[in-house]
């Protein structure tokens, strides 16, 4: 269907808008929490849902983009690889933002900031302290990797897909019978039928259908459907509803961008990829960044001064370390390679978006 050296540029710029989305509204929200009553709860919860849909935008990128570049590979090239992509850069993201908090503030909680092996592994333990508070979906992601690493050793034709109506089948299903979870820190029976996989599922869809007559006559307008459809979230009651219109207007957007990428690709060293080549490690690092500025601040209680601080903060420092991050993982990359030797069907590596990853063979 798609070309499996193809660069999907146009999704690595919406990565880091998504990226830069979630900055701003954890800027606004630990603001608030600092400086109480200043700004109403209304703008705060805005600026929470702001947040909240763009990490779905993450995660539709991810099923769109796991699923390309799973193609041709075995279930344990493709699961090293992603773990590969995942944990040295969190690792090492802990372990800075427990040295920085060291030398700032002379002392450390490790139990209470979540410094513990079932926090570190990433596995689905519930709600517990996390070090970097962004843990969550991350836990989803893996997860996610998890279980296409074990579809792909199915002998299935569409394998993934096919998977994806099932396990769509299942949380609907589930639903249906009263389950309503859609926890942030799920535990092991509660992670597959979570609506917040819905999203994932979505960006499966996209892949197999992205190229179709429907995506090509109607894509100018699909920013225009999908930020209606992420507004409906405003007015939604259920925790289930606003998951569902944030994974649909989650599609249209990968689907827009997937199409731009066919029409008029955007170019391999343009400075919307290069930023979304470090989203990762902004999407790591950010909250550190956030919390401890306000936790020094000695300025202006004026929220849009503040919050502007915080706001290029994050964003620069959490870029700086995104490109720390990108460097090493390239250095391992090509260790694993050597490793595990070329894969099958691919002479060059892929470049790749997701809300976890960026590069994948």
């Amino acid at each position: 269907m798609y070309d499996t050296n193809v660069r999907f540029n146009h999704i690595q710029a919406l990565r880091f808008f998504a990226a830069a989305a979630v900055v701003v509204d954890h800027s606004v929200i630990f603001w608030h929490m600092k400086f109480p009553g200043v700004i109403d709860e209304a703008t705060r919860d805005y600026f929470g849902w702001t947040g909240g849909w763009a990490v779905a935008l993450f995660f539709c990128i991810s099923g769109f983009v796991i699923t390309h570049s799973s193609q041709n590979l075995s279930p344990l090239r493709f699961l090293s690889v992603r773990l590969l992509r995942i944990f040295p850069a969190f690792w090492l993201a802990c372990g800075l933002a427990a040295a920085i908090k060291l030398f700032l503030f002379h002392s450390l909680d490790w139990r209470a900031e979540g410094y513990d092996w079932k926090v570190l592994s990433l596995l689905p333990a519930g709600p517990r302290s996390y070090p970097l508070r962004i843990e969550w979906s991350l836990i989803y992601e893996v997860f996610f990797y998890v279980l296409v690493a074990i579809v792909l050793a199915l002998p299935w034709k569409n394998r993934i897909f096919w998977f994806s109506v099932v396990w769509l089948a299942a949380i609907l299903g589930a639903r249906a019978v009263g389950h309503q979870y859609s926890d942030r820190y799920p535990t092991f029976p509660e992670i597959f039928i979570s609506s917040r996989n819905l999203p994932f599922i979505g960006g499966v869809f996209v892949y197999y259908y992205g190229r179709s007559t429907f995506v090509r006559r109607w894509y100018p307008f699909m920013p225009f459907w999908a930020l209606g459809i992420a507004l409906l979230a405003q007015i939604t009651p259920h925790d289930f509803g606003v998951t569902i219109t944030q994974a649909i207007s989650s599609m249209l957007l990968v689907a827009f961008a997937v199409e731009r990428d066919h029409i008029k690709p955007m170019a391999n060293d343009g400075p919307l990829v290069k930023l979304g080549d470090a989203s990762y490690g902004l999407y790591l690092f950010h909250i550190t960044v956030i919390t401890v500025l306000l936790a020094l601040w000695q300025g202006s209680h004026s929220w849009v001064v503040t919050v502007g601080s915080v706001i290029a903060f994050g964003l620069s420092i959490g870029l700086m370390y995104g490109v720390l991050e990108q460097r090493l993982y390239r250095a391992m990359k090509r260790r694993l390679d050597a490793l595990l030797g070329a894969p099958s069907g691919s002479t060059k590596e892929v470049k790749v978006s997701t809300p976890a990853t960026r590069e994948a063979r």
